[in-house]
């Protein structure tokens, strides 16, 4: 048999595709912090990203790195987060100065510093940061959210 002729190969992908409907969408991250504050966010996990981890990664979005799609599903008025609770964490740890940012190789004036440390107008930029989220359909199951977890956060 041909790689081009294996309809088993076929049928196991199509059994395992984790192809959902999702809509684009996303919030500034001051948006977000107000839905954190107001308790409409959900978590999969608790925030267990080191500090330097945590660090790097708002170095790079305060580089203008753009984050990665967050996959979220809206049940009633919270927001599920499906994955990307560690980025959105560490986002929100932050801005309400729960983190000294450390170990940065780009920004080293930030090191040992936290959020207040910065001007206004870079909080603005900060704050005005859009984060693009992918909303998986409503009538997405607890089981297919978990399959896209899974396949989302491969882990060796």
């Amino acid at each position: 048999m041909s790689a081009n002729d294996n309809p088993e190969l076929e049928n196991q992908i199509q059994d395992n595709d984790v192809s959902f409907h999702c809509k684009d969408s996303g919030f500034t991250i001051k948006t977000l912090l107000e839905h954190n504050k107001n308790g409409k966010i959900i978590y999969r996990e608790d925030l267990n990203w080191s500090v330097t981890k945590q660090s790097k990664f708002i170095e790079s979005v305060l580089c203008g790195i753009t984050v990665s799609n967050i996959y979220v599903q809206w049940i009633d008025l919270d927001v599920i987060i499906i994955d990307g609770s560690q980025r959105l964490q560490s986002l929100f740890n932050y801005a309400e100065n729960n983190l000294k940012l450390s170990s940065l190789e780009n920004l080293t004036m930030l090191n040992g510093k936290d959020y207040n440390y910065l001007t206004e107008s870079i909080k603005r930029m900060f704050l005005r940061t859009f984060i693009e989220w992918k909303e998986v359909h409503e009538m997405t199951n607890w089981k297919e959210r978990s399959r896209l977890y899974t396949f989302v956060n491969y882990k060796e």
